[in-house]
């Protein structure tokens, strides 16, 4: 049996899918929520993201992959591949596909849209309809209007006003494969809040799909499990980020297939996908003030986690700050509608 090492701020959605793919799993991240307890070793890196180093080292495992946000330390992804074989994006396909600007241009190319974007301090003659981004974050942070802007060094994005979609697809070495699509849901700002899908693209976003794939396996040379985040504006889909690993989506669809996304990685047995009618969603909970795990928030969360209704449950006696996440909460519904009156409506219970 494959002994897999998974790693990054939050590894519990990435492990349990090595699990059903039949992998032996060790993990380390920044939490170490109570999810994994008794299922595989999980292991609290508080010098983190460069403790990472050290604790792989002392692993005995046959390979190793990374989960948000490790995409922004592409010299500890070499580092730490020079110590066991990735199943991944290396750190030089990360530096090509995290520049935006070099992104801009291979979009270019290949005839996919992407938001005209401008290098750190060359700024457009009028800041309305623009976005400074730092490229330094995950899920959404480091991304406000350019007016507001207070970071140095950021990019100027133009706004593309639409529909926010997540695409993710499995890079083999032979071809890529587009597992499905799901809609995002944002917070304030742009800030990564949730996910329902599957999502089924109509035919001219499909053909759009389908070049987009071919971009990150041949011009960007990617390889592993790969979201990228899409704004659907009149039927044309614009590129705004390459998430390259296991990324929040990944979850909500396999929910809704039933499979492993990690076994698509597998050429001989990988097959396609299907889905029903059914949507699943999953919400990031976020504390409203600080919160203390209590024993008794600590067993409602046990016995939600025991349905399936809740992932990343923090430790009991765990303190939360304001505004930072508590906890996954899941749903499904029959339409987009009733799944998100679903999630918005237990998510609130959640974070109590």
């Amino acid at each position: 049996m494959t002994r897999l090492a998974i790693v990054g701020a939050s590894v519990r959605a990435a492990a349990q899918s090595a699990l059903r793919a039949g992998f032996e799993v060790v993990g380390a991240d920044l939490f170490a929520d109570a999810d994994l307890d008794g299922v595989c070793p999980i292991a609290k890196v508080d010098d983190y993201p460069d403790g990472l180093v050290d604790w792989l080292a002392a692993q005995e495992i046959d390979a190793w992959m990374y989960t948000g946000a490790l995409e922004n330390y592409p010299e500890l992804v070499d580092r730490m591949a020079a110590i066991a074989p990735l199943w991944g994006v290396s750190g030089a396909a990360l530096r090509r596909c995290r520049d935006p600007l070099a992104l801009q241009e291979v979009c270019r190319e290949a005839g996919v849209a992407f938001p005209e974007t401008l290098p750190p301090g060359d700024t457009p003659a009028s800041p309305d309809g623009w976005l400074a981004k730092t490229y330094c974050h995950s899920n959404g942070a480091g991304v406000c209007r350019l007016e507001e802007n207070e970071h140095a060094g950021a990019y100027a994005q133009r706004l593309v006003e639409g529909e926010s979609l997540a695409a993710i697809y499995a890079l083999t070495e032979t071809r890529p494969r587009l597992l499905g699509l799901t809609r995002q849901l944002l917070g304030e700002g742009w800030g990564y809040r949730g996910s329902i899908g599957p999502v089924q693209p109509t035919a001219k976003p499909s053909e759009q799909l389908t070049r987009l794939g071919w971009l990150l396996h041949e011009a960007l040379g990617l390889r592993g499990l790969v979201g990228v985040d899409l704004i659907d504006h009149a039927g044309v889909l614009h590129l705004i980020e390459i998430n390259p690993r296991y990324t929040a989506s990944v979850e909500v669809l396999e929910r809704a297939a039933g499979r492993s996304a990690l076994s698509c990685l597998d050429e001989a047995t990988a097959g396609p996908w299907s889905f029903g009618q059914t949507l699943h969603g999953k919400r990031v909970v976020y504390a409203k003030e600080p919160l203390t795990i209590t024993p008794e928030l600590d067993a409602w969360m046990a016995e939600e986690q025991a349905t399936g209704r809740l992932a990343d449950r923090p430790r009991l006696g765990e303190v939360i700050s304001a505004g930072a996440p508590v906890c996954t909460w899941f749903a499904k519904g029959s339409d987009y509608e009733t799944a998100s009156d679903l999630l918005s409506h237990t998510a609130m219970g959640a974070g109590r």
